[in-house]
């Protein structure tokens, strides 16, 4: 597995709020898609990210809040009912997941377990997120590529 450490710059996105288990954030990506597409929020020029409030281990599954959404430009008109997120510009341990959303899960656990003997850091309380490298209408699922941020200090 090849985890990085990266220092990510930050960026501010507006999204759509997830209550409860993140593996469960695509159920929240469908609702947006009706809300985000229309108002015009889909551009080449911005990336889409799943944001994760989930680092404090003691918040119940049920309370963690997460956030599908996008980056977005200056100008844009946001919906009623979507929020606006900082996406905290830190160092992070960083993985390329290929392949299904399904194997994300997976993915994720062996980011966590494999992220302080690759990065030399330990893993942080602070939010974490998921970058989507192409979008899952243009590309077969076997090529889809996630960007996994996990925050380290």
């Amino acid at each position: 597995m090849d985890i990085q450490l990266v220092h990510f710059p930050g960026t501010r996105m507006v999204g759509l709020e997830h209550r409860g288990a993140t593996n469960k954030i695509g159920e929240t990506w469908t609702r947006l898609m009706p809300i985000a597409g229309p108002a015009g929020l889909f551009r080449p020029d911005k990336r889409t990210l799943s944001y994760f409030q989930c680092g404090d281990a003691s918040i119940p599954e049920a309370e963690i809040r997460s956030y599908a959404g996008m980056e977005y430009a200056a100008d844009a008109e946001i919906p009623s009912g979507l929020t606006h997120v900082d996406v905290a510009a830190g160092d992070y341990a960083m993985y390329v997941h290929r392949g299904s959303y399904t194997g994300l899960s997976e993915a994720w656990k062996k980011v966590v377990a494999g992220a302080e003997a690759a990065t030399g850091r330990a893993v942080s309380s602070r939010d974490s997120f998921e970058i989507y490298r192409n979008d899952p209408s243009e590309v077969a699922e076997e090529d889809l590529e996630t960007e996994i941020y996990l925050a380290v200090d």
